[in-house]
């Protein structure tokens, strides 16, 4: 296993957790880094959003209604280099955690070298491409809010509790999510069923529960929340 790879494991028990520093790889030619869309940090005042705007040449954009943050580049990952590490530790039996935070970013040159970029990957497209290069069949994404809404921060606002992908890109298209806040998530949940995954859930929290006599047990939703299924019926959340 090349040296380059950062692996740490957790040994609990019979139950192994395996690290690795996920490394996506995007394209330099992307539009992302024309036009930064990721917020990042701390949350400002209008005023010291206009003093960092000026004083360091910051993009700052208001962030559903809890202050300015700065953005930066946030390009679409194309291919996660460590997969193959991935389906050997699967294998193997071990629990891998990769993709934290989107990983490492990185550019793939003409002569095959990867050089790293000033950029920061979505967490949850880089979670939804893993999961899809390793064939995970359900993708769980893990929010701050119950749901995803239509019409958010709004006297008009309402809970979706369940949706085919049909309907999610409807409401994309009516810029019913925010960037960089739950748009990527609902981007990513598409993308992995469009994808071949078989189940999308966004929720706030999660109770695992295995029955004796199953395999593998359930997941449950501790609350009612969106899921996506790639074809025109409605799925249900704890179906």
């Amino acid at each position: 296993m090349p040296s380059s790879y950062t692996l740490n494991s957790i040994i609990m028990g019979f139950i192994v957790l395996v690290l690795v520093a996920a490394t996506p790889i995007c394209t330099p030619a992307y539009s992302a880094f024309k036009t930064p869309s990721k917020p990042i940090g701390l949350f400002y005042s209008k005023k010291d959003a206009d003093f960092l705007k000026k004083t360091h040449d910051w993009i700052l954009k208001e962030d559903a209604g809890r202050g300015y943050r700065r953005l930066v580049p946030s390009p679409t990952p194309l291919e996660i280099v460590e997969k193959e590490v991935f389906h050997k530790f699967l294998d193997l039996g071990f629990i891998a955690i990769g993709a934290g935070g989107g990983g490492i970013p990185v550019i793939r040159r003409e002569n095959g070298d990867l050089d790293g970029v000033e950029a920061v990957i979505d967490k949850d497209k880089a979670s939804a491409l893993l999961a899809n290069e390793i064939g995970i069949d359900t993708l769980i994404l893990l929010t701050e809010v119950d749901f995803a809404y239509l019409n958010f921060n709004t006297p008009q606002q309402k809970p979706i509790a369940h949706a085919s992908v049909d309907k999610m890109e409807k409401f994309l298209q009516e810029g019913h999510f925010l960037e960089g806040s739950m748009k990527p998530k609902v981007e990513s949940a598409i993308n992995f069923l469009k994808a071949g995954g078989k189940r999308a859930i966004i929720a706030r929290g999660l109770i695992c529960s295995k029955d004796r006599g199953e395999v593998g047990g359930a997941l449950r939703p501790r609350r009612t929340v969106p899921v996506f299924l790639p074809c025109s019926k409605i799925g249900l959340a704890n179906s």
